[in-house]
């Protein structure tokens, strides 16, 4: 009763232990579905083989009392073998009290056919434990029935046979099952990883694509611009070139990735990683790249100041590589948002084990900021520093980049690797 008078009709919340037994109880009598196709030819042909008992066998049942019982016998065995619609544990327990009130051997041959089908899909479909029980209870049965009826040896081989080969093809069922769903299991889980590589494919090629094209597309488009407004015919020239250059090294970058992707060798020698006569945007030999990105700079009016000190050592390809892709996105962003009063650092060293890019330029506080020349603003979407992030970080390396008083700063270690193992 609460504190107003009422009486709370809540059920209240049992106990753990006894959820605990609750649960383990309902476990202990669940059963899996029969096949509709199995339960339904098979209870057609059970209760028309139990009708016929009853019209020819009762007949010739002497006393009334053994006739009584015998058709009480039939009559239980249809009611358990149709409860299998239900569940195959309660169709086993209506089974139970026919074990009993068999008493002759003509009442224990239906018994023991029409139980070992009751058995059977028992094992095949029923809970471990309940299962093992009902085997146990059967075999039991089928042992001492004969025996308790004085039956010859023959009689108890042939009930104990029977039982057997009725456990013994709802564990084969049992069996099936079990690794039909295993296989299932399998194959959602292969699909699960499957549809999880695709997405990091997609990912992968989403980074890639940004890093082989928005670098050369921010330089084509800012040099369009600078053409328009230049005022000699030389200077105009300039920036056509850097257009035309830009525009090609991306080309070439897109053909390189898609033969990748293909596993064809669509692209020659010109332009290829680490070629000489290239400068491609993919080379990865990071004092051309630096030299390359530096004029590239230079020609949209920024003061550059590069550095790069390797001290001879052979720097891994895939080490250059990563460092000179971010130092593209790097370069990217400048020619977007950088002041083009102050000068642009980048610089290239070693420090312990890694090899460290470091680039910083001053902020542009104009209003017009976050415009670049000719008026067109420029929007981020933040694409390049996850894809920076993530170049490094594949690599085993660290990544920092944000605002230092009116400097905007990027830092860049990624491994150089052991000069032995190379």
């Amino acid at each position: 009763m609460t504190s107003t008078g009422t009486i709370d009709l809540t059920p209240a919340e049992p106990s753990p232990a006894k959820a605990s037994v609750q649960r383990g109880w309902r476990r202990f009598w669940d059963a899996r579905q029969c096949s509709p196709w199995y339960l339904g030819i098979l209870s057609i042909l059970v209760v028309l083989s139990i009708s016929s008992d009853l019209v020819s066998e009762v007949a010739e049942v002497e006393s009334a009392e053994r006739q009584d019982r015998y058709v009480l016998i039939l009559v239980l065995l249809a009611a358990a073998f149709l409860l299998q619609w239900v569940s195959t544990t309660v169709a086993f327990t209506a089974l139970l009290p026919v074990y009993f009130l068999a008493r002759t051997g003509g009442e224990a041959l239906p018994t023991l056919l029409y139980g070992t089908l009751i058995v059977s899909a028992v094992v095949a479909t029923a809970n471990a434990l309940f299962s093992v029980i009902a085997s146990v209870l059967a075999l039991a049965w089928a042992v001492l029935f004969p025996s308790l009826l004085h039956q010859p040896a023959s009689t108890i081989w042939f009930s104990v046979i029977i039982s057997v080969m009725g456990i013994g093809v709802g564990l084969f069922v049992r069996f099936a099952w079990m690794r039909r769903e295993a296989d299932a299991l399998k194959i959602q889980e292969a699909r699960r990883q499957a549809l999880e590589a695709a997405l990091r494919e997609r990912r992968v090629l989403a980074r890639d694509l940004h890093d082989i094209v928005a670098h050369n597309l921010t330089i084509i488009s800012m040099q369009a611009r600078t053409a328009q407004f230049v005022g000699t015919d030389e200077a105009a020239r300039q920036a056509l070139d850097v257009v035309g250059s830009s525009a090609k090294d991306a080309l070439v970058d897109l053909r390189r990735m898609l033969a990748l992707m293909r596993e064809e060798g669509v692209v020659g020698d010109q332009g290829q990683p680490g070629h000489s006569g290239s400068e491609s945007s993919t080379s990865v030999d990071i004092d051309l790249g630096v030299s390359r990105v530096s004029h590239e700079l230079m020609e949209l009016g920024f003061t550059v100041r590069a550095d790069v000190r390797l001290e001879g050592r052979a720097v891994p390809l895939g080490t250059q590589s990563t460092l000179y892709r971010v130092l593209q996105e790097a370069t990217s962003n400048i020619a977007k948002h950088g002041d083009r009063s102050e000068p642009v650092q980048i610089a290239v060293g070693l420090e312990g084990a890694d090899a460290v890019l470091r680039v910083s330029n001053a902020i542009e506080r104009r209003p017009q900021s976050r415009k670049g020349r000719g008026g067109q603003a420029w929007n981020s979407s933040g694409v390049g520093l996850n894809s920076m992030r993530e170049r490094v970080s594949a690599f085993g390396g660290t990544f920092s980049v944000g605002p230092e008083g009116d400097q905007w700063r990027l830092v860049a270690a990624v491994p150089a690797g052991d000069p032995a193992d190379m």
